[in-house]
């Protein structure tokens, strides 16, 4: 579990060089991004946890075209992991999800429609701006990352954020055959449940909510002789998702089981 530091020494500074004023709402939508999607990054971490204090503040704006430095007045580190900091893996984050819709990678990174509507918030100041670009460095001890995009870029950035937003607001709720699905959680009663979840790799990497249809279904993968927790099994299955992200699986069909590997 991460734990607090009492003063950061990790900073994010960006800069944006503009050939034109920029609209005030367009700074206000740059932070309230930033602000949203570094509080949802460290939530959402194996590795950080939030704290009520953990949010960026803005520590210094330079002199310059605009230069802003944030920082984590009580910022998050991995015990037993040299040099890291939540606000220079935040900034990692940025860069892996700006550089996939830019095309730099084919590295997608697991995001729902939250995160991509704050991050297209954060380029918001130089979208309008052809001459414009913005810069992010990040640095914590003697790391270092440094990252830039032209309006060009960003207006691709922000148009392929848009394309996959509308995606994902259709769901595929078509059914999944022979997906191979292992228990989490479940309680061996076809009245409850309520705690049952289970994981399927191919799909989400998380443990999601199962329901059964018919829920019959849980008797066959559950009244066994085997432990049922030592097994994987084949199944048909369709994908509740909510907000573009899957939220639970309905097995439709159970077909086979095998020992789990290891």
């Amino acid at each position: 579990m991460a734990k607090a530091k009492t003063m950061s020494e990790a900073k994010l500074t960006i800069e944006i060089k503009n050939s034109k004023p920029i609209e005030l709402t367009a700074i206000v939508d740059m932070f309230t991004g930033l602000g949203s999607e570094y509080n949802k990054f460290v939530t959402e971490s194996d590795s950080f946890e939030l704290t009520k204090e953990t949010r960026l503040y803005v520590k210094e704006v330079r002199s310059g075209s605009q230069i802003y430095e944030l920082v984590d007045l009580v910022p998050l580190v991995i015990p037993f992991v040299e040099n890291t900091n939540s606000v220079f893996e935040f900034a990692k984050h940025l860069k892996e999800t700006f550089d996939f819709f830019v095309g730099k990678t084919d590295v997608k990174p697991e995001m729902d429609s939250t995160d991509i509507k704050n991050v297209s918030k954060i380029i918001e100041p130089v979208i309008k701006d052809n001459a414009s670009a913005i810069h992010f460095t990040a640095t914590h001890q003697e790391n270092h990352i440094h990252y830039h995009y032209n309006s060009m870029e960003t207006n691709a950035i922000q148009n392929k954020m848009n394309i996959e937003l509308a995606a994902l607001k259709e769901p595929d709720f078509s059914i999944k055959e022979n997906q191979v699905f292992y228990w989490y959680v479940a309680k061996d009663s076809l009245k409850s449940q309520s705690v049952d979840r289970g994981i399927i790799e191919e799909i989400y990497p998380k443990d999601l909510k199962v329901i059964f249809d018919p829920v019959e279904l849980k008797n066959t993968m559950l009244n066994i002789d085997d432990n049922p927790f030592h097994l994987a099994w084949v199944v048909d299955v369709k994908v509740g998702v909510i907000e573009g992200r899957p939220a639970y699986y309905k097995i439709t069909n159970v077909k086979d089981s095998f020992q789990k590997p290891g």
